[in-house]
């Protein structure tokens, strides 16, 4: 236990006990002199006790009572405070990218990425959080020549016409073009030239996941990490969180830092509590309908 005193502490005081030449231990008492290093929590903030002595027959006990150095108790008030402190997530990736009924979308985009697709172009339309921006940004990492145009529905006149020369240059040998947008082509207010040029290659519609699909997800990273997430607790989540996998595995992770300060199980109590702490200090906000 990181909190626990120093070992030296305990040793210094067991040492003197055992110099006394007559340690008076009251008859019914059982003095422990042995090497246990557990120390129990004690109602004042700052404090960690030992029982050294206990007479059960008559309610007493001896305890050593040790109180923790103030950087070490500042830290744990700390951790119980802000239990909730996510990192960044994880960089988006071709392994990380759960396909569901995306399966050969990801695996055209992996190709185009590796150069070994013969088509030149490819355009992924969907909804939000359906994951079409997690693929433009993996094939961009392993591939930074690639031709990267997200949201094509915001853009300008300018960002227009070069995403259509370069769509041109695509076909004459040039670098690959990966698109994406919120919808099919024929229906994206662009100029009408860019819109058909953005229908030359292959097109995909990203399917969002599935609600089992995503509490297979929750569990296959709660196991990860260690921790049990039973069907019960993963529903509650899916019905009161926004489904994007980021902030499911963001809600994960803090509810997994959660856990361990409070030293409890992933239970459904625990979480109801974890989600009133989050919302009452403006984390990521419940959801109870659909994307």
């Amino acid at each position: 236990d990181a909190d626990a005193p120093r070992p030296e502490v305990k040793q210094r005081l067991l040492a003197a006990i055992r110099e006394t030449e007559s340690p008076l231990v009251p008859q019914g008492f059982s003095f422990r002199l042995d090497s246990d290093d557990t120390w129990l929590p004690h109602p004042v903030p700052g404090i960690r006790m030992k029982v050294l002595a206990l007479n059960r027959k008559a309610g007493y006990a001896t305890l050593l009572l040790v109180r923790l150095r103030h950087r070490t108790a500042l830290r744990r008030k700390m951790m119980r405070q802000l239990p909730l402190e996510i990192s960044p997530p994880e960089d988006p990736s071709f392994e990380n990218f759960l396909a569901g009924a995306n399966a050969e979308a990801l695996e055209r985009v992996r190709e185009l990425a590796a150069g070994a697709l013969r088509e030149a172009i490819i355009y992924l339309w969907g909804a939000p959080a359906s994951g079409r921006s997690h693929l433009l940004r993996a094939a961009q990492r392993v591939n930074s020549a690639l031709i990267i145009a997200d949201d094509v529905e915001t853009l300008d006149a300018t960002a227009q016409q070069r995403l259509f020369a370069a769509i041109n240059a695509a076909r004459d040998g040039g670098a690959g073009v990966l698109a994406a947008g919120a919808a099919p082509p024929a229906q994206l207010g662009l100029r009408e030239d860019l819109r058909t040029r953005l229908a030359w290659g292959l097109v995909y519609h990203l399917k969002p996941l599935s609600d089992a699909e995503k509490k297979l997800y929750l569990q296959g990273e709660a196991a990860r990490r260690g921790l049990e997430l039973s069907d019960e607790v993963a529903g509650y989540l899916l019905a009161r969180l926004p489904r994007d996998l980021g902030s499911l595995h963001r809600m994960l992770e803090a509810l997994d830092r959660y856990s361990l300060a409070r030293q409890r199980p992933l239970t459904l109590p625990l979480v109801r509590e974890a989600l009133a702490w989050a919302e009452k200090h403006a984390l990521p906000p419940r959801q109870t309908g659909t994307p």
